[in-house]
């Protein structure tokens, strides 16, 4: 690599010192208790919650929202814009050896892709079967086998009739059949079909819903679609959306013959074209049912934060009578307990307790949290996705009517000479009196305050508990690596619940901290680049780099370069911690370390070696 120094900066977070991850940390032992007969589960929503609350939209239309202003919502930041004409590719089930294909009344002309003279023509209302063989197709009756160019056989649906698909068993009245030869033995088929005509045949709220509602659902699902196809489309895809929830629903002409379809159909020419775009890019417009009140951000359910997918209260979601803003489930014992034993390995006992940890999202959901079940014969924990799935629970978003406490860990920040500060909120489900929360040092609470600051946010998502359930500590803590979790303890029936857990290397007088953390090589020199903070002192550190095991060193250099990363991590220390330094250097494969000069208590401090290779 020539040229000047490459700038490849480490986050923060990984870098040796500073490993800062979420540890689980089990709940201490439960008492002695009585297992109960049943578990009654509340909680709230049925969906993943990202974006639009299919029952929210209605609950907003019914109170006099617009469809544009229902989806600014939804969606902060996206705009209602149109798009150009799109086809539309459905996959229809999953791939099979064989699908049966029935014209409803009419005949179905079958064509080898390139070919003007279909290679059968079915009679009225009699069903076939286009199957893989051995690389070819065979029709059912009528053909031998034949080779579809590109493995691609057509089936144009006749106007004015349906075909019925024998993987869905849905009827279709528009677009072309088109099966696609995947492997020598199996196809898939799809319809394609232009997106217009797609959404009529989209079937993801009651038709008969409010007029508003309607146009803002079908803008959502033709931007759900063209942003899935986009996708698709870039990877080579055969489909662009599946016809089930693993997409939208698609039910073809079973949409068409409900009596309500005229309402749909006008929401769909009403909004023709229209889709929601960011930043010039199709929107990922997420929907569910219901939220529960609650928008979850889609950090937390999915991998990446999307600006127009975030956390906020949404007080209309029970609009349309919605029956799953509020849900209870019961549990029976023997059953919690056989579904532990299924999902982790580990037979408990008859369940006496269960604690839902941190961290939770945005809106209180339990997919990434960690759940601690405790029983007879012993205690194991598990992720909240698990845990809700092996109960059959209609949403992420639990409310902890066993009793325990429920909350969040925000963050955790640093600050200087050892003071850790920690932010979240805590609710106890049996009382509205404050949840004391401990602050846990490597095991031990070293401080505990009660969650009584205003969080207006956490109360408009578990109403009911008052505004003021928030909790902001800071505790000093010695210098070095430390675990640091809080925990809120229990005011009713079950167990206290760790809300989250942190390591930090916590900074205090003693030897610098830092990281060599990027390096360069160009003819005749080499570079190197990284961060030190020396908790003694104020202004930079001094930084000596030693080639080759020489014990002089080569070059030096000091701090002053701008690392906010780092700024964000240790507070108080400003941001001008980082160094970088160029130095001549043989031709050859070399080994250079960087050491920070201790300038107080304590020794000098190794920040890296990396092996350089200089042309």
């Amino acid at each position: 690599m020539t040229g000047g120094l490459l700038v490849r900066v480490l986050a923060v977070f990984a870098v040796v010192g500073l490993l800062v991850s979420l540890v689980g940390l089990d709940a201490p032992p439960a008492q002695a208790q009585t297992p109960p007969a049943d578990f009654v589960i509340q909680g709230g929503g049925w969906g993943h919650g990202l974006g639009m609350s299919q029952h929210g939209a209605q609950g907003r239309a019914e109170a006099g929202h617009g469809y544009a202003e229902i989806l600014g919502f939804y969606y902060p930041g996206a705009v209602v814009t149109a798009s150009a004409p799109e086809t539309v590719r459905v996959a229809l089930g999953a791939e099979v050896g064989a699908v049966a294909i029935t014209g409803n009344g009419t005949g179905v002309h079958f064509y080898a892709a390139g070919s003007p003279a279909p290679v059968l023509t079915s009679s009225p209302s009699q069903t076939v079967q286009v199957a893989a063989s051995n690389g070819q197709y065979t029709i059912t009756p009528g053909t031998g086998a034949f080779a579809g160019v590109g493995g691609v056989v057509t089936a144009p649906i006749p106007q004015g009739g349906s075909v019925t698909v024998g993987t869905t068993g849905i009827r279709y009245a528009r677009g072309t059949l088109v099966f696609n030869l995947l492997t020598p033995n199996t196809l898939q088929v799809s319809v394609h079909l232009p997106m217009e005509e797609y959404l009529y045949g989209v079937a993801e709220v009651p038709f008969g819903w409010h007029p508003e509602a309607l146009m803002a659902q079908v803008v959502a699902a033709r931007s759900y679609a063209l942003n899935v196809a986009q996708r698709r489309r870039a990877q080579g895809g055969h489909y662009d959306v599946v016809a089930t929830t693993g997409d939208q629903v698609y039910s073809g002409y079973e949409t068409e013959v409900r009596a309500s379809f005229p309402s749909w159909a006008a929401a769909v020419d009403a909004t023709a074209s229209q889709v929601l775009v960011y930043e010039g890019e199709v929107a990922q417009a997420f929907y569910s049912s219901s939220n529960g009140g609650w928008t979850e951000r889609s950090g937390y359910v999915f991998l990446a934060d999307l600006p127009y997918l975030a956390a906020a209260p949404d007080p209309f979601d029970n609009g349309g009578g919605n029956p799953r803003h509020r849900w209870a489930k019961t549990i029976p014992n023997a059953d919690f307990r056989a579904a532990v034993l299924a999902s982790t390995g580990v037979d408990v006992g008859a369940v006496t307790s269960y604690a839902i940890g941190g961290p939770r999202g945005g809106s209180g959901r339990i997919d990434k949290a960690t759940v601690h079940v405790q029983g007879t014969l012993g205690a194991t924990s598990l992720q909240g996705s698990t845990f809700r799935g092996m109960l059959g629970l209609n949403s992420t978003l639990v409310f902890d009517g066993s009793g325990p406490p429920f909350g969040s860990l925000d963050g955790i920040h640093l600050s200087v000479g050892g003071l850790v500060r920690a932010r979240g909120w805590a609710i106890d489900p049996n009382t509205t009196q404050d949840v004391p929360v401990a602050f846990v040092v490597d095991g031990t609470p070293v401080h505990t305050l009660d969650a009584d600051g205003p969080r207006p946010d956490v109360e408009a998502a578990h109403p009911g508990w008052g505004p003021n359930k928030g909790y902001d500590a800071t505790v000093w803590s010695p210098p070095g690596p430390h675990q640091i979790c809080l925990v809120a303890r229990n005011l009713g029936p079950g167990t206290d619940t760790t809300l989250g857990c942190q390591w930090l290397q916590v900074l205090g007088s003693g030897p610098p901290v830092g990281y060599l953390d990027a390096w360069a090589t160009e003819p005749g020199a080499a570079a190197l680049a990284g961060w030190a903070i020396d908790p003694d002192v104020s202004g930079p550190v001094e930084v000596h780099v030693h080639v080759d095991g020489n014990q002089w060193f080569v070059t030096s250099t000091g701090t002053g370069r701008a690392r906010p990363d780092v700024d964000a991590v240790y507070p108080g220390f400003g941001d001008a911690r980082g160094w970088d330094v160029k130095f001549p250097l043989a031709p050859g494969q070399h080994t250079a370390c960087a050491f920070a000069v201790n300038q107080g208590p304590g020794e000098h401090t190794g920040l890296g070696c990396v092996v350089l290779t200089v042309p």
